[in-house]
């Protein structure tokens, strides 16, 4: 009895451990999904939420969406009332998953709050939960494909179904398999190949990327320049031969190609959506344990710069309803 006692006591006390961990980010992400369903309005909100929340509303989600389908399955459960509650719930659900995937990779409590406000506060965060939700989701499956040993192929299927352009993300990832200097050359080669099989395939909406990129180069080249600093703090604060190094210097090969070639820029900046967020989320898996809190106060403070340009350039057009894109 007493080996059996103590077995219990101990698994007790792992799983009490388990949910006080959790407790505080199923906090946090109650406190964001709260704060932002009531801060935007279906009548001066401008984000990709609202349409998909008319969309979902109306049923026309399963044809302009029907190889796409994910995210509006989900929600079409929860079934939203009002754009208020769309947004808290989209939220909670989307922020929810990722902290799911967070507990399974076992990430210290620290490390998911940071990353959860990361994921709703910085500029790629804003733009996922109130643009981006499917491609927000699709890197969310996606992490889990690369974190489970079991149905890999299935969330990596889902992934593609949530949002198609994910197969670039899934892509990037196969590069982590190369030795550093491989996969800066492979880039350089393929990476203006690729933008062409994506205008001759995409038609307008790679026109518009394109264009996107030579109208608001100075723009782009501050993230650009601003992201390969990030990049490269990451591969020197990394233990060595990890995934993330050779990820990273194929990161900063696209990103010197992008300084150079504005056209290619504005494509590359929506394969940037997927990049950024990738890294910081699996940074904390591979830090030197010497520099875990100088990495983390750099993840705090790129949060709260890029948040803080996301509020500059497009609050007012997304959030009141006014004024032009940057």
């Amino acid at each position: 009895m007493t080996t059996i006692s103590k077995i219990l006591n101990a698994s007790i006390s792992h799983i009490a451990a388990r949910i006080a961990g959790l407790v505080p980010c199923v906090g946090l992400i109650f406190v964001i999904a709260r704060v932002w369903s009531t801060i935007v309005t279906e009548t001066l909100f401008s984000g990709d939420a609202l349409a998909f929340y008319y969309l979902l509303s109306s049923g026309q989600w399963k044809v302009v969406y029907k190889t796409e389908p994910v995210l509006f399955l989900v929600m079409s459960i929860l079934r939203p009332s009002s754009f208020q509650w769309y947004i808290f719930s989209s939220m909670a659900f989307l922020l929810g998953s990722l902290l799911i995937v967070l507990s399974i990779n076992h990430y210290h409590i620290i490390d998911r709050i940071i990353i959860l406000m990361f994921c709703s506060c910085s500029f790629y965060g804003m733009h996922f939960i109130l643009n981006f939700q499917r491609q927000f989701l699709a890197l969310i499956l996606f992490i889990f494909a690369i974190s489970l040993r079991r149905f890999k192929l299935l969330f990596r299927i889902l992934s593609l179904f949530s949002q198609r352009f994910s197969i670039l993300l899934q892509a990037f990832w196969e590069l982590r398999r190369l030795k550093p200097v491989a996969a800066f050359m492979l880039v350089i080669v393929v990476a203006p190949i690729a933008l062409m099989l994506l205008i001759h395939l995409e038609g307008d909406t790679a026109d518009n990327y394109v264009s996107y990129g030579q109208t608001n180069f100075s723009h782009l080249a501050i993230f650009f320049l601003m992201n390969v600093a990030l990049v490269g703090i990451i591969i020197l604060t990394s233990v060595k031969d990890n995934k993330l190094n050779t990820l990273g210097i194929s990161y900063i090969a696209c990103s010197a190609l992008a300084l150079a070639w504005p056209q290619f820029g504005g494509a590359f900046q929506r394969v940037v959506y997927y990049c950024i967020p990738l890294f910081v989320i699996l940074w904390p898996k591979h830090m030197l344990p010497s520099k875990v809190a100088e990495c983390r106060s750099i993840i705090i403070l790129y949060t709260i710069v890029t948040g803080y340009m996301w509020i500059r350039m497009n609050f007012a057009w997304i959030i009141l309803g006014i004024g032009d894109r940057w």
